[in-house]
């Protein structure tokens, strides 16, 4: 499969002018003691975080230059599928498509947890509810469609 080359250069273009919004309380380090690194692989713009839930912001500011709702094939031994404390809504009075950058680094840094970042992407339309979950260790892929018992799973 090849990835659609306007859709890729639609995303490297938007991940690039999204910088991480300073503000009083952000610290540059995660607590992870690591800075997001973006960088590029055989022509997909790639981010690296730690902790996971910082992907977040970079999926919703990638999600803003995309036509269609993408599907998310996540690679972990967990499922990192557990419900956040509150929506984005909750938090924010809005929904997370009129948010800023800036609250939504904020609710990926304050409100969600390394375990709890996938779920609010769904709820948040910045991926597709059902998810590819291919845990290493178990060697086999589950698709996990979003508010479903991840043990009824097809693989």
């Amino acid at each position: 499969m090849s990835f659609d080359e306007s859709l890729q250069e639609k995303l490297a273009r938007h991940l690039s002018s999204a910088a991480v919004p300073r503000e009083p309380d952000f610290n540059p380090l995660s607590p992870g003691g690591r800075h997001p690194r973006e960088l590029e692989i055989r022509g997909v713009p790639v981010v690296i975080v730690d902790p996971h839930n910082e992907v977040f912001y970079y999926w919703a500011m990638a999600r803003r230059g995309l036509r269609k709702t993408p599907t998310l094939i996540h690679v972990d031994s967990h499922p990192d599928m557990l419900s956040a404390k509150s929506s984005f809504e909750e938090g924010y009075g809005k929904p997370l498509s009129a948010g800023t950058d800036r609250e939504i680094w904020r609710y990926a840094t304050h409100d969600l947890h390394i375990a709890s970042f996938i779920e609010p992407a769904v709820e948040g339309n910045i991926i597709l509810p059902r998810v590819l979950w291919y845990d290493p260790g178990m060697d086999h892929v589950n698709i996990c469609d979003h508010h479903t018992d991840l043990n009824n799973s097809r693989y």
